[in-house]
């Protein structure tokens, strides 16, 4: 069943403060209406967000559907296989991680571990760029595992 709430200030599906691990498996957010965030998690240790979709949340500041600041320092938080789409807030923003978050992506693609994620996504949508390879699952920026070795080609993704 879908989570599902009137206006709330913030976190109109969840909101979690100052907790531990916060594990979420197959979780649906879905037409929460709040002032920032479907799902806002602060002061946590850890996030796992696995095979979970957000969709057609509004907030009236940004973000849309996931606000995320960690308690501690370091954080090994993962994102895998989690679904973004129809979601609106100011400037199309649809996650603020002030904190790392780390991505399971395919090889060959990357995302941002912090700051603004805009727009509809499903997993990981951005491709290692031209001259560069991805072969491990966390990357965080273009560059991916780096530049293509001597004498070889590598196109985006």
């Amino acid at each position: 069943m879908p989570a599902r709430t009137q206006l709330a200030q913030f976190g109109g599906g969840m909101y979690v403060v100052n907790s531990g691990v916060v594990s979420l498996e197959s979780a649906r957010f879905v037409e929460c209406t709040s002032t920032q965030a479907a799902v806002y998690l602060t002061g946590i240790d850890r996030l796992a967000l696995t095979n979970s979709q957000f969709v057609d949340n509004i907030a009236s500041r940004a973000p849309a559907a996931l606000f995320f600041n960690s308690g501690i320092a370091t954080t090994d938080s993962l994102l895998r296989n989690t679904t973004f789409f129809g979601n609106s807030a100011p400037g199309n923003i649809t996650i603020l991680a002030a904190s790392p978050l780390t991505w399971d992506c395919p090889l060959g693609s990357w995302m941002p571990n912090v700051g603004q994620i805009i727009g509809d996504l499903s997993g990981c949508n951005r491709l290692c760029a031209e001259g560069h390879y991805g072969n491990a699952s966390d990357h965080f920026t273009s560059d991916c595992s780096g530049p293509c070795w001597s004498g070889h080609f590598c196109p985006k993704g």
